[in-house]
């Protein structure tokens, strides 16, 4: 069974999509623009920047005007970002048993805040956070330097996330990858396991 849990952040370990659209809506309802939530949000599950190329495409405004999106979102409120369900009982279960709980995410310092906000810290050996120095997923600088550092065979490890980036990281570190399912009609053929709850980890990792 997996002894290194590497998770995503953004619509992994916390919720974090609803707050991110709301504050996108903001932004762009400040530039004179009307979006429905359901659609931003849709594109926020693919990324923030497609939201942004999707909103430069079809409406007259440069990225330019909406990067003031991150800034509010980095002051978000600890109590706007929750971790999903039974995320906090997983992450202590894995800790428990002897097995490493890591964080691997393009968000910056604040994802470390809001784990440490709602009690998860105490159960993660390291993050590797936006901002480290390490280049973007899928590239799998960030897995590798883990995996160095804490001497993680491939076979031992497992990567999570939501998005293709986060499984094409995890396969070219050469570990084996768990897609957390989310979002209609997407299919990611290189994940090695495929959730739709948190629960389903338990018989993945051998808790």
């Amino acid at each position: 069974m997996y002894q290194n849990i590497i998770w995503d952040f953004d619509g992994t370990l916390f919720d974090t999509y609803p707050s991110m659209t709301k504050t996108f809506l903001r932004v762009l309802k400040d530039n004179g623009i009307n979006e429905s939530y359901e659609n931003i949000l849709r594109l926020m599950k693919i990324s923030a920047s497609h939201a942004f190329r999707y909103c430069t495409e079809n409406y007259q405004i440069s990225e330019d005007r909406l990067y003031h999106f991150y800034t509010i979102d980095k002051k978000t409120n600890p109590e706007d970002f929750l971790p999903f369900p039974d995320c906090k009982d997983i992450c202590k279960r894995i800790y428990e048993s002897g097995k490493k709980n890591y964080l691997f995410t393009h968000r910056g310092k604040d994802a470390i805040a809001h784990i440490k906000h709602y009690g998860l810290d105490q159960y993660f050996e390291e993050y590797v956070i936006g901002g480290s120095g390490f280049k973007r997923k899928p590239d799998p600088e960030g897995i590798l330097y883990l995996m160095d550092k804490y001497n993680m065979k491939p076979e031992d490890t497992l990567m999570i996330g939501d998005r293709d980036i986060d499984i094409i990281a995890a396969k070219n570190a050469s570990i084996k990858a768990c897609y957390f399912w989310q979002h209609p009609n997407a299919v990611v053929k290189e994940a090695d396991h495929i959730i739709a709850s948190i629960q389903e980890l338990e018989a993945i990792i051998g808790l």
